[in-house]
């Protein structure tokens, strides 16, 4: 008995910080201002509850097993379940508010970057392309991002790192995605993505991969498709000098190949 009362001791008083947290949570709410220390402050809470709700249903758990009176049981689950039912109630209040909040900064944030004006001159809409992961479509993504995003200074760290989620798809999004929204994660998130495709050795390989399996032109007369794989190996070729890698240095190798997936008559000056 003595272990079922400490149990329903410890409990309560879990119980009771649960709910004095909801209402320190909902006065955050109350007087939330987008800056770092309330978005922070707001994202420890719910951490917190999660772990405080985590504990009492272990208890919960514990006692159902140990109470053998089946008035005390069914009263016992009935306080297993008010619990969760207000847990889960107040929870989605929460995720509510951060829901609207990360719009309200969404459209904001979009609606700033419609235009950009230098001494009252208008400049066109700004538009980004999203990263879903490619590795060679890193190093484009990334100069546009620094260049739009990062290095502008009337972005906070936590705006910078909400642009960087709403430009991000895939694998690429997935690796920050565990993440929360806080300025100390946006250096954390741009480090992430960096080390896993800002790899110079994936970079080329990739880009050598491209020259490889280049389609093959069945006729000199298909101009589109000429067209299409002269383009191909310009980028591929232009990619690689940027990461350091001379024609030259693969030259005499790619040749015979890009010939052997071309008609007779068809001359590439590249390499």
């Amino acid at each position: 008995m003595s272990s079922i009362a400490g149990k329903r001791r410890v409990r309560t008083i879990t119980v009771t910080a649960c709910k004095n947290i909801f209402e320190r949570a909902n006065e955050c709410m109350t007087n939330f201002s987008q800056d770092s220390n309330s978005f922070e402050e707001l994202s420890s809470f719910k951490e917190v509850l999660i772990e405080k709700y985590n504990k009492v249903k272990a208890i919960d758990d514990d006692l159902i097993n140990l109470i053998e009176d089946d008035e005390e049981l069914l009263n016992e689950e009935n306080l297993a379940n008010e619990f969760s039912l207000f847990f889960k109630k107040n929870m989605k209040i929460i995720e509510k508010f951060n829901n609207n909040i990360y719009k309200s900064i969404n459209e904001s944030q979009s609606s700033s970057l419609k235009s950009f004006s230098n001494n009252n001159i208008k400049l066109p809409p700004l538009k980004l392309s999203t990263f879903s992961g490619k590795p060679e479509e890193w190093q484009t993504f990334y100069e546009n991002f620094e260049c739009a995003i990062h290095n502008n200074n009337d972005l906070s760290p936590i705006q910078k790192l909400n642009y960087l989620r709403n430009l991000l798809d895939g694998k690429a999004l997935k690796t920050i995605s565990g993440l929360a929204l806080t300025n100390d994660n946006y250096h954390t998130s741009l480090e992430l993505l960096k080390e896993r495709f800002n790899d110079k050795q994936l970079l080329i390989s990739t880009h050598m991969k491209s020259l490889l399996s280049l389609e093959r032109v069945q006729s000199i007369n298909n101009i589109s498709s000429l067209r299409r794989i002269h383009d191909n190996i310009e980028v591929q070729i232009r990619s690689l000098e940027n990461l350091g890698i001379d024609s030259t240095m693969y030259g005499p190798l790619l040749i015979p190949i890009i010939m052997q997936k071309n008609s007779r008559g068809v001359k590439f000056d590249y390499c």
